[in-house]
């Protein structure tokens, strides 16, 4: 009978612990989506002007993901192209 008791301890402080990793790891992965998403936000300032706001964009995804460059200037170059009609 003791065994029973000792076995079903160990079982759910076991069960407690793979709970708490599980929530841990969950809770570092939000808290980096957060972290990304308020730097993208902070580089969209309205005072900057919209080329400015959307360099820094790109280079902040650039950054995080790290593309190339060579990609980055293509993207700046297109997006201008496609707002500015030039």
């Amino acid at each position: 009978m003791r065994v029973v008791s000792w076995l079903g301890l160990t079982a759910g402080t076991f069960a407690g612990g793979a709970g708490l990793a599980f929530l841990g790891d969950r809770n570092r992965r939000f808290s980096s989506q957060i972290e990304f998403f308020s730097r993208i936000s902070a580089t969209m300032q309205v005072d900057q002007g919209l080329a400015e706001s959307l360099r820094l964009f790109l280079e902040e995804l650039a950054t995080t993901f790290d593309a190339e460059e060579a990609l980055l200037l293509t993207a700046i170059q297109t997006s201008s192209a496609f707002f500015f009609g030039a």
